[in-house]
């Protein structure tokens, strides 16, 4: 239940922690839990490889990449991301000193993931405009064949 100073919990089985949130909303809204894993984020694959490397992890044999991309570092990062990552408005007014690496990284993190997916996506539209052309080049060569076998006869 939310509204007038109640607040929102929510549970996952693949939560680090419950998500607690108060909120000055009248209406119920859903609201992002942290996770403990980055591909539960949808995080791009190649991103998740770079964030493991730049932290000196290793994947683990059993479980492979997901075992070594516990995602978050501190709770500035579980709490503040997953909203992040959701693409609500974020204001963060506690960031000091000593906060700003753990802020900056977390920004990274997010534009370099929404950067990945979105030249992904580019990279598969232009891909299938690519492949509409050549049907439509291939579907016109038909056509001028046909006109030139009509001409003969």
């Amino acid at each position: 239940k939310t509204g007038n100073g109640n607040t929102a919990a929510a549970a996952d089985d693949d939560a680090t922690t419950s998500s607690t949130i108060k909120t000055g909303c009248k209406a119920p809204h859903y609201h992002p839990i942290p996770r403990k894993y980055l591909d539960s984020y949808k995080i791009h694959p190649k991103l998740i490889d770079q964030w493991r490397r730049a932290r000196g992890l290793k994947e683990h044999p059993k479980d492979g990449l997901r075992e070594s991309t516990q995602a978050l570092q501190g709770p500035i990062q579980r709490g503040v991301f997953p909203y992040m990552n959701e693409y609500w408005d974020v204001w963060y007014a506690g960031e000091t000193p000593d906060k700003k690496r753990i802020c900056r990284q977390m920004l990274i993190l997010h534009i370099c993931n929404h950067l990945l997916k979105a030249r992904a996506v580019v990279t598969k539209n232009a891909k299938s405009i690519r492949e509409v052309n050549v049907r439509i080049k291939r579907k016109q060569q038909e056509l001028d064949d046909q006109e030139a076998l009509e001409d003969a006869k």
